[in-house]
C-alpha cells in the first residue's frame, strides 16, 4: 500500500495505523504549502486535493478518513484496531470516527486557512478567535465522551485514537491551548507516548 500524507495533517492517523499493522507500505509526503496537492497528478488521485490518500495493493484508491480507518482497522482483525463489523461496539467506533470528522476536524480547518482569506491583522485575529471558540465548544463534547477513559473506546488503542491524536496534534501545531480539557490531554499523552506513534511523528518531522 502507499499513503500520501501531509505534515501536521489528519493523515498522521492513517500513517500511525499502517505502522501499527506492521505491513509493507510506502509513505509519500505532500507539501500543501507548495501546492503539491493541487497538481494534475495528485488531483487524479483525489479531485478534492486532500490527504490522506491510500493506494491499495490492487491499485484502487481510498480517500476519506472514515473509509481508510475502517479498511485498515479490518486489515488485521487479530490486532483489534476496530471492533468487529455488525456489533454495537463497531457502531460506537463509527460514531467516534464520524464525530471527529464532522465536528473536530471540520472545526480545525478554518483556523488553518483564515490567514489566506483575511489580510488585515485585527479582523483576522478576531475571526481566528471565533473559530477557536467554536472548536473549543466541540472539544467540550469530546471531553465529556472520554469520561476519564484512556482511549476512545475504553481500555485499548483503536483507529479512533489514531484519528483523535492526529487532530489534537494539529491543534498543538497551531499553538492552541487545550489544557482545560483534562481528559483530552490525558488521552493525547498516552497515545503520543506509544513508541510506534513516536516513530511515525519523527518520520513526518513532528515534535514528540
Amino acid at each position: 500500500m502507499k499513503l500520501y500524507y501531509a505534515k501536521a495533517a489528519s493523515s498522521l492517523g492513517a500513517h500511525i495505523i499502517l505502522e501499527t499493522l506492521g505491513i509493507q507500505y510506502t509513505a509519500s509526503a505532500v507539501d500543501l504549502y507548495k501546492g503539491e496537492n493541487r497538481t494534475p497528478e495528485f488531483l487524479k488521485l483525489n479531485a478534492l486535493g486532500n490527504v490522506p490518500v491510500l493506494i491499495l495493493d490492487d491499485g484502487s484508491i481510498l480517500t476519506e478518513n472514515s473509509a481508510i480507518f475502517q479498511f485498515l482497522g479490518d486489515y488485521k482483525p487479530e490486532l483489534k484496531l476496530i471492533p468487529k463489523g455488525g456489533t454495537q461496539e463497531r457502531y460506537k467506533a463509527i460514531e467516534w470516527l464520524g464525530f471527529i470528522t464532522s465536528e473536530l476536524h471540520k472545526s480545525v480547518n478554518p483556523i488553518w486557512t483564515v490567514d489566506d482569506y483575511v489580510s488585515d491583522a485585527k479582523p483576522r485575529k478576531e475571526l481566528k478567535n471565533k473559530f477557536i471558540a467554536i472548536l473549543k465548544d466541540k472539544l467540550k463534547v469530546a471531553e465529556m465522551r472520554l469520561d476519564s477513559k484512556d482511549y476512545c473506546l475504553g481500555k485499548s488503542f483503536s483507529v479512533c485514537d489514531a484519528y483523535l491524536l492526529a487532530i489534537l496534534n494539529s491543534i498543538h501545531f497551531l499553538k492552541i491551548d487545550i489544557s482545560e480539557f483534562k481528559n483530552l490531554v490525558h488521552v493525547y499523552q498516552i497515545i503520543k507516548n506509544n513508541p510506534l506513534v513516536m516513530k511515525v511523528m519523527k518520520l513526518e518531522g513532528l515534535a514528540v
